[in-house]
């Protein structure tokens, strides 16, 4: 599937009279006297400006070229289901080869199967840009555009039939769909407030925020943490959620808030939710206020509050609850279900069909699962159909990975209907986080008939299976895989300042969003510390610590732990081998910095750590998305208020556990330990053969026999 890139429009303001402007003044007024009878907390103001929103979604993250005489590409975007689409426009981007004869060449698009628009390509090399508009009624919540054709060439006043590599089509990757809408407001139900909530515009417009109470304990904050996580595991990098103060005044600009907390941290506005429950129970309720949609999170033990917050990281679960109260018990089953099968994913949502003779070309972006390497054993099953009107003898499917090829089949007359066809990926060939599967048709016409056009289809059955290894480093390559295990939080301890403030809450925010893009289940357990756990606790935990050496008495003594040192006063960080720090200079950064815990060789310390706790923050946004991660290498990151990066790699060992890296060199080296065993086998036969035979013939004596002689 392609991935996405958003991009939001805000809307245009609307011009209003000057009598709408007197009727939203005398509307503040009763809205201003409401609040004094009932306290300042109850005045909120909505953002409600202009009904009409614009989101667009870009084709892909690079540009693409697809050769051919028959081109093809794909595209899949998404709509909200609480959207009400007034108009629908693709802006189409592209170059065509200098040879194309434009009077036959075309291209046709088609969402979801139907095809809605046909043109040909103007007769110029340059960039191409073409809007056009999409039928409303063919949009869904999930949707596949193709756009599809063939780029004929001409040489000295005639069609070349004949396919060349200057047969190509190049789309840019600022091609985007840009769907205008309305929005369904979210009705005081559960469900519809978490897709609200989790909805990609909500997110990305800010709309959306888990509001923390100052005051909360550090089981309390466990708990936003636990939510937190399901709830960016979901988003997968499409933005984040932050986590907002209830003092900050921004706090009302949020559309769509949780506020989880034990009942006697709740805002007095909502003191009357879970006021009756008993201390075996905790309750999820939706509430809409000043036009603002609440969902609150409460009971009165932290067992019980935690408990209700792992039924929030649950996704199945949200989407299933209908109405506005649901109460949370101890018997109450919230961990996510796990699939048979972790290891095979379809390579698409819908089918891929291809039109036309000649070479097709069908791209799908795929990626690895986080923390693991390609193993021996991998492979490939597409499932196909096609045309019977093509000669066989020279038609085939072709697989490549990254641009390698790995296999190809033969097209028969007898599977034409129904074809499987495996290929195994080699064994040592490395997958990267996120890969490129590319399945070519090369589709020979039996017929010089134009109007026997060959076709294939790829079906939606076919999957790629990805024999998997953990990677062992400890570096920010592998981060976070080695605070997971088996797909949760590896008993995280996590360390924090005696204070938090907005900056730690975007510190957390930033952590928590790179963890939770990784963390498949909602079982694992955080647990918050203020100051220093004991050894133990150490020993079994991966350690994350965030602040200053002033607010974090951890990091303080970790200080001849780092590769960034603090001074003996903690006032600068010094310099060291890989980097020279200016002292002032050295005030302005922000680290990142993966070491080997000293409590247990076989876990995981990340400390984020500045002289300014806006540096911290800072430092912690580096390692908060996958697009992020994937431009970090090494075991340190400093990064300055410039936003100028630079990272390094300080371990010459960068196994995190030596046993599991012997174990993983056996396993990938075991074909050829069977062979080392059996020539020392066939070595100690012959070896033995010749002892015998020696002695057979009297030409070798053992010491026995001397004696007696």
């Amino acid at each position: 599937m392609f991935e996405n890139k958003f991009f939001i429009k805000k809307p245009n303001g609307i011009k209003q009279s000057a009598i709408s402007k007197n009727i939203q003044v005398i509307l503040l007024f009763i809205a201003l006297g409401i609040g004094m009878l009932y306290g300042p907390n109850n005045i909120v103001l909505a953002d409600n400006v202009a009904e009409h929103q614009s989101f667009s979604q870009n084709f892909n993250n690079s540009n693409s070229t697809i050769s051919g005489r028959s081109v093809h590409y794909d595209v899949f975007f998404t709509k909200m289901n609480y959207w009400n689409i007034d108009q629908g426009q693709i802006n189409f981007n592209f170059k065509i080869s200098q040879l194309t004869d434009n009077d036959v060449s075309d291209l046709t698009l088609s969402i979801n199967g139907v095809k809605f628009y046909s043109f040909r390509p103007d007769s110029t090399s340059d960039l191409q840009s073409k809007t056009i508009d999409i039928p409303t009624d063919l949009i869904q919540d999930s949707n596949h555009l193709q756009i599809s054709g063939q780029i004929m060439n001409q040489v000295d006043d005639q069609t070349i039939i004949a396919e060349t590599p200057a047969n190509w089509l190049t789309v840019y990757q600022d091609s985007n769909i840009n769907l205008n809408y309305s929005l369904t407001d979210a009705a005081e139900k559960i469900n519809e407030f978490y897709a609200h909530f989790t909805g990609m515009d909500t997110v990305l417009n800010q709309k959306s925020a888990i509001q923390i109470n100052p005051e909360l304990t550090d089981p309390e904050i466990e708990a936003n943490l636990y939510a937190l996580t399901g709830l960016d595991r979901i988003l997968s990098n499409k933005g984040k959620i932050p986590l907002i103060s209830s003092n900050d005044t921004s706090i009302d600009n949020y559309n769509y808030q949780i506020i989880i907390a034990k009942q006697d941290h709740l805002p007095k506005r909502f003191k009357n939710i879970g006021a009756n429950l008993d201390q075996d129970h905790a309750v999820i309720q939706t509430i809409i206020q000043q036009n603002i949609h609440y969902l609150i999170v409460t009971a009165k033990n932290q067992k019980q509050l935690i408990k209700a917050s792992r039924f929030i990281a649950n996704p199945e679960l949200m989407n299933e609850t209908q109405q506005a109260k649901k109460k949370i018990s101890t018997n109450t089953q919230t961990f996510i279900a796990t699939s048979q099968n972790k290891n095979i994913q379809n390579i698409t949502q819908t089918e891929t069909y291809l039109s036309g003779a000649g070479h097709h070309e069908a791209t799908y972006s795929l990626s690895m699962p986080v923390n693991q390497n390609n193993a021996n054993g991998s492979k490939i099953k597409l499932h196909t159909k096609y045309a019977k009107n093509i000669d066989f003898k020279n038609s085939l499917i072709s697989v490549e990975i990254d641009d390698k090829k790995i296999g190809s089949h033969q097209l028969t007359a007898q599977k034409a209907d129904d074809d499987t066809f495996e290929v195994k990926i080699p064994n040592g060939q490395s997958l990267s986080r996120n890969f490129n599967l590319k399945v070519t048709f090369d589709l020979v016409n039996k017929y010089s008939s134009l109007n026997s056009t060959p076709w294939a289809v790829i079906e939606p059955q076919s999957t790629i299976s990805i024999k998997s290894e953990p990677m062992n480093n400890l570096l920010f390559d592998n981060y976070p895989s080695t605070f997971i295990k088996n797909k949760t939080f590896d008993n995280i301890a996590l360390i924090r300042p005696k204070k938090i403030n907005s900056f730690y809450l975007d510190t957390l925010a930033s952590l928590f969003y790179g963890i939770g893009n990784y963390a498949e289940q909602n079982t694992g357990n955080i647990t918050i510390y203020q100051k220093t756990p004991n050894k133990s606790q150490l020993a079994n935990s991966s350690i994350i610590a965030f602040g200053t050496p002033n607010d974090n008495e951890f990091i303080k003594k970790a200080n001849n732990d780092l590769y960034f040192k603090f001074d003996h006063n903690f006032q600068n960080i010094i310099s060291n081998e890989k980097m020279s720090l200016e002292t002032k200079y050295s005030q302005t950064i922000g680290t990142a910095q993966l070491l080997r815990s000293p409590y247990n060789q076989k876990r995981s310390l990340l400390i984020l750590t500045a002289i300014h706790d806006s540096d911290v923050a800072m430092a912690a946004n580096q390692i908060s998305s996958q697009d992020s991660l994937a431009q970090i290498h090494g075991d340190a990151i400093v990064i300055d208020q410039n936003n100028h990066k630079q990272t390094y790699r300080f371990k010459k060992d960068t196994a995190a556990d030596a046993r599991l890296d012997l174990d993983l060199k056996l396993k990938r080296n075991h074909k050829l330990i069977v062979y080392i065993l059996i020539f020392i086998f066939i070595l100690i036969s012959l070896i033995g053969s010749a002892i015998m035979i020696l002695h057979k013939n009297g030409k070798l004596t053992l010491g026995r026999n001397s004696d007696e002689r």
